[in-house]
């Protein structure tokens, strides 16, 4: 059972976290994290509208007006289901990729050059040791939740 000091250090790391989300989201000038989560969804295979609101944790009309929206600026195609015809499956575009990798290099641009050159060689090292330690709890980067 956890005691006071690791729910401390769990609050920590909660509110770290919310912050570090918020200052690179604005400072990155990217678009909102719902839209990029959703295109990550599609980069390695198509989805039906249900399976991202399930892995979003979203409803089924908040996908499909998310959706609508990103077919609707060629960021994402839909197309039948082979498997079942009634159902229709969403893919990323071109423009999707593109979008999606420029506004990762964005964020990453930006918390290199705003926070990451500004450490020193033993904070770089002990945060490197941090997210080994982040990854192996959480999985890989863009891995479903545990």
């Amino acid at each position: 059972m956890p005691d006071q000091e690791d729910f401390a250090l769990a609050e920590r790391i909660r509110a770290a976290t919310g912050a570090f989300v918020r200052q690179v989201r604005q400072g990155a000038g990217t678009p909102s994290d719902a839209r990029l989560v959703t295109l990550a969804h599609l980069e390695n295979q198509p989805a039906s509208a249900a399976e991202l609101a399930r892995l979003r944790g979203v409803t089924h009309q908040t996908m499909r007006v998310l959706l609508a929206q990103l077919t609707q600026e060629a960021l994402a195609e839909s197309r039948p289901d082979p498997a079942d015809a009634r159902a229709t499956l969403f893919s990323l575009t071109a423009r999707g990729r593109d979008t999606l990798a420029r506004s990762r290099a964005a964020r990453a641009g930006w918390i290199a050059e705003r926070w990451i050159s500004g450490l020193s060689a033993q904070e770089k090292t002990a945060l490197q040791v941090t997210l080994a330690a982040l990854e192996r709890l959480c999985g890989p980067p863009e891995a479903p939740p545990r």
